[in-house]
């Protein structure tokens, strides 16, 4: 039977009736059920007592549960005691969690991430819908936005999933103006070089039927401040197609973001973003900049003409070179792995040598899979590649997944690691391991 027991010696304090523990397990079944488990909820938040559960008959332990203030102070709820010790409920417990590394293999057993192709645009009119305004409020709206929507719709596979918006248009608009890849000896292409790559791209684009992205990205923040983005989008919107919703986006190398707006300048003023602008974090901490923001532009129920509405800080190797970067760990290893590049170019002048960074994952046999980089070689008309991973973490769970990802990029070529907490220490030996390892490939 579940039990209300003690914390310190797991005293049982008492039994939990059939009908109490029924509720416990299933407390949505209807309004009774329901009051009779938060009771039984509240009884042990009062006492300071956790439940134990009674689903593992094939172990000596029991797993515990915790009553735990919910988030924001949104009443109570059960917590999973979940620890190195602690026995782990049966999977078809109410209360079964997965455990880290089951997490970890799960999430690197996933379908692809689908490369974003059609319409360049963030925001769509929701089936049924026939508002062009995207509501920030939460109070009901015709728009859907990617940023939330569903994993699943009816126009695509089952088993394939897309990218948020924001992220996965600006690495379909890096790729396709080739701001992924980087050549041997190439030098840094500086902002002007890079946004000149991106409009080229932007012109091969479509945000809307007869409506190029290039006329629609901005990529200067001068035209922000002078409201040109504004009057940009309002004009389009006067001839954009019925179904399609009116929109811009804003592209700009930034230092620092804050939570909601771009950080004024002595040069600029600040830029607001509706809603909280989202950016890659690891182990619950932002990746530093500089990054590169992207944001879309369009009207809100707030009835304050055209804005900001969401935002994207995608970290990048620098504001001349827009190569995006998952970590501090990799815009470390880009920098070395240029060296790399430059020594194989001079001991090998009959061959040409890049390096990419995968934005989208790759198909293999055994799975998809996205590597930190690839380094590949073109030589009397055979191409070569070496999978470079820049390795962060010692956990289990982290080691798992790399266990798995690591197998499938042994079919794309040599696995190279490269341990990012060495970095600090001595970033360049790091370097000169992948350049040795390649050099020896190749036969010198």
């Amino acid at each position: 039977m579940l039990c209300l027991v003690t914390k310190s010696k797991l005293r049982v304090e008492r039994e939990l009736t059939e009908e109490e523990a029924e509720a416990v397990r299933d407390p949505l079944r209807d309004d009774s059920t329901a009051a009779l488990a938060l009771a039984v909820l509240s009884e042990g938040r009062e006492n300071d007592l956790w439940l134990r559960c009674d689903c593992r008959i094939d172990i000596d332990d029991d797993p515990l549960v915790a009553p735990c203030r919910k988030a924001m102070g949104a009443g109570y709820s059960w917590r999973v005691l979940q620890g190195k010790n602690r026995p782990q409920h049966h999977p078809d417990c109410v209360f079964y969690r997965e455990s880290r590394e089951e997490r970890a293999q799960r999430n690197w057993r996933r379908a692809a991430w689908v490369r974003p192709e059609g319409y360049f645009e963030a925001l769509q009119v929701r089936k049924g819908g026939n508002s062009a305004e995207l509501d920030t409020s939460g109070d009901g709206t015709a728009l859907t936005d990617p940023l939330h929507a569903p994993e699943e719709d009816a126009d695509r596979e089952p088993a394939e999933r897309r990218m948020p918006a924001l992220p996965g248009l600006l690495y379909r608009l890096l790729e396709t103006a080739g701001l992924t890849r980087v050549r041997a000896n190439e030098p840094p292409p500086g902002i002007g070089g890079w946004t000149e790559a991106m409009s080229a791209a932007a012109k091969t684009i479509e945000v809307a039927p007869g409506h190029p992205l290039d006329g629609l990205l901005f990529p200067w923040r001068t035209g922000w401040e002078r409201q040109r983005v504004h009057a940009r989008v309002r004009e389009a919107a006067r001839e954009f197609p019925e179904g399609r919703v009116p929109q811009g986006f804003v592209c700009l190398p930034v230092l620092n973001v804050g939570e909601r707006s771009l950080p004024a300048t002595s040069k600029y003023g600040e830029l607001e973003v509706v809603s909280r602008i989202k950016r890659p974090t690891i182990g619950g901490r932002a990746v530093s900049g500089p990054y590169l923001f992207f944001g879309v532009v369009a009207l809100t129920t707030r009835r304050r003409g055209y804005e900001c509405v969401r935002g994207w800080a995608q970290p990048i190797v620098s504001v001349h070179r827009p190569v995006p970067v998952d970590s501090d760990f990799e815009r470390q290893a880009f920098s070395t792995l240029t060296t790399t590049l430059w020594m194989l170019d001079r001991e090998f002048p009959d061959a040409e040598f890049t390096m990419e960074k995968p934005v989208f994952d790759i198909d293999t046999e055994q799975g998809p899979c996205r590597p930190d980089f690839l380094i590949k070689t073109r030589r009397n008309g055979e191409v070569r590649t070496w999978v470079v991973e820049v390795m962060g973490f010692d956990r289990p769970d982290y080691l798992a997944g790399k266990e798995v990802t690591h197998e499938r990029m042994e079919e794309l070529g040599p696995v190279l690691l490269m341990d990012g907490k060495r970095f600090e220490r001595d970033l360049t030996d790091e370097g000169r391991k992948v350049t040795g390892r390649i050099r020896a490939d190749m036969g010198a």
